[in-house]
């Protein structure tokens, strides 16, 4: 059985890393919504995802480092909702 060098990340610890260095930049009505009003940023990595509260959009994930520029940018370019995910 062949295992993972112990210095490996589990894929929880990983993924709410990768949950922390996302932006939500807002939530729409529906997918064709979102998709419009987001469409000049779809190069910052965008992901929908539909819930009981309309569609949330996440930009990301950025290095630490770059999150509170991306943020800066989005806020910036009248994503007045967006705000890092937690």
């Amino acid at each position: 059985i062949r295992r993972p060098p112990r210095s490996t990340l589990s894929s929880s610890s990983a993924a709410s890393d990768v949950y922390k260095r996302q932006i939500l930049v807002s939530i729409y009505e529906n997918i064709k919504t979102a998709k419009l009003k987001t469409n000049k940023i779809k190069n910052l990595g965008l992901l929908y995802e539909e819930n009981d509260e309309g569609v949330m959009v996440f930009a990301g994930p950025f290095p630490n480092n770059d999150i509170d520029l991306k943020l800066d940018f989005l806020i910036k370019n009248g994503y007045i909702n967006a705000k890092k995910t937690r």
